[in-house]
């Protein structure tokens, strides 16, 4: 389960999505083909591109080309000035000086229109903005400091950008007012540039909306086969069981939230719903003076909660295979376990009834690994889950192994 978890973010990484698009050269060279845009949001360093799909794919840096296009979006190679102080509130320096560094990459305008911003992520992280003005690009300036104030330190912001996008679109002036409450996030300058082109009536202007979140809601239901078993040398009744596999109808509902990272091809797996397991064994003690069998059984129902990270190695709008990983925590919703000593000792027979386990603890945790398809509205899946168990006790460890075999509904896309 723990390799499977840990190899989930590489099977991530080693996926290539190519779509139609062209590549211009420094020489001026136009070639056709096909583009992976699987990073083009977040790795403006390289752009992978093949003429046909059997050619091996050839990456392309800035200083090799002019520009990319793909679905539609224009990308252009530059050489720019990219603030690289950390503007995480926790590592904020009082220096409220830029610190610049010299970057060669890709820049994708917000817009296709008269006037643009122009996007990237540089080489720490931080999202960066543009404008341009006779072939030349000037960066947006940014920065949160740190200033003392009576003696407490407190975030302060170099907020340049905000005379700088005044300045460029001045020829509307009821956008001012939108430009000085505006805040240095991709979201607002793509909402500042329609609202630009809105003033001065552009109808031919378009602009390139950062994804959204997606969310889809459904429905699952199957059957769960489970295991169940003890290690503990101190309570061989217990261990040496050989308790039954459980077989139960599991149903649950699901939220998952589609991340515009990848494509969309990651999403965040929420399922609640309602697993029990009812299992029986015995044990026969050793000895040879009497015969005494110890039979025990457990009956358990859970609510159970599952957070699952959900990787589409294929998909389309109507289809797609998948692999998730993740944990699941059960609370305890029904518990009862029995204990029954049967003995036989000098032709006398005594039998003695309570409980296995006195403590029983009431929130089960587990790790949790799956892979599934859907078509349309329907999926099916096959999960694979390891959890702690129930016993309570130092010393006596327990454990139960679920495999659920599952279908599903989405009741909203």
């Amino acid at each position: 389960m723990i390799l499977i978890t840990l190899a989930l973010p590489q099977v991530v990484l080693a996926q290539t999505n190519y779509k139609p698009g062209y590549v211009i050269t420094v020489k001026g060279d136009s070639l056709t083909g096909l583009i992976d845009d699987t990073y083009l949001d977040h790795n403006f360093s390289k752009v992978s591109f093949k003429q046909k799909p059997s050619d091996t794919n050839i990456n392309y840096f800035p200083s090799q080309l002019k520009r990319f296009g793909i679905l539609g979006k224009v990308y252009e190679s530059a050489v720019v000035k990219t603030e690289i102080s950390s503007a995480d509130t926790r590592k904020l320096r009082p220096f409220p000086e830029l610190k610049l560094e010299t970057e060669s990459t890709f820049l994708l305008p917000l817009a296709v229109g008269p006037k643009n911003i122009y996007f990237f992520v540089n080489s720490v992280g931080k999202e960066q903005f543009y404008l341009k003005a006779e072939d030349q690009f000037e960066l947006l300036v940014y920065k949160r400091f740190l200033i003392s104030d009576n003696g407490r330190r407190a975030a302060a912001e170099n907020k340049k950008y905000v005379g700088q996008l005044a300045l460029y679109f001045s020829d509307c002036s009821a956008i001012q007012a939108n430009v000085s409450a505006i805040s240095y996030t991709r979201k607002s300058f793509e909402k500042l540039l329609k609202t630009y082109f809105a003033c001065t009536n552009n109808d031919t202007a378009r602009v390139e909306t950062t994804p959204k979140v997606g969310v889809e809601l459904g429905a699952v239901t199957g059957v769960t086969f489970t295991d169940f078993s003890f290690t503990s040398p101190g309570f061989l009744y217990l261990q040496n069981a050989g308790y039954n596999r459980s077989t139960d109808v599991y149903g649950g509902l699901f939220l998952d939230i589609i991340l515009p990272a990848y494509k969309k091809k990651l999403s965040i797996y929420n399922e609640v719903g309602f697993s029990s397991y009812s299992v029986s064994g015995s044990y026969v003690v050793p000895n040879q003076d009497f015969y005494e069998t110890i039979q025990t059984s457990f009956d358990q129902a859970y609510l159970k909660l599952y957070n699952l990270l959900t990787y589409k190695l294929t998909a389309s709008n109507s289809y797609a295979i998948y692999l998730k990983a993740g944990v699941g925590n059960g609370f305890s919703v029904y518990s009862k376990n029995k204990r029954v000593i049967d003995s036989m000792y000098t032709g006398t027979r005594s039998v003695q009834e309570g409980v296995s386990l006195r403590k029983t603890r009431n929130h089960e945790q587990s790790l949790v690994m799956g892979a599934g398809f859907h078509f349309q509205r329907f999926m099916g899946e096959a999960r694979f889950e390891i959890g702690n168990g129930l016993s309570d006790y130092i010393g006596v460890n327990s454990s139960t192994t679920r495999h659920h075999f599952l279908i599903g509904y989405k009741l909203k896309k």
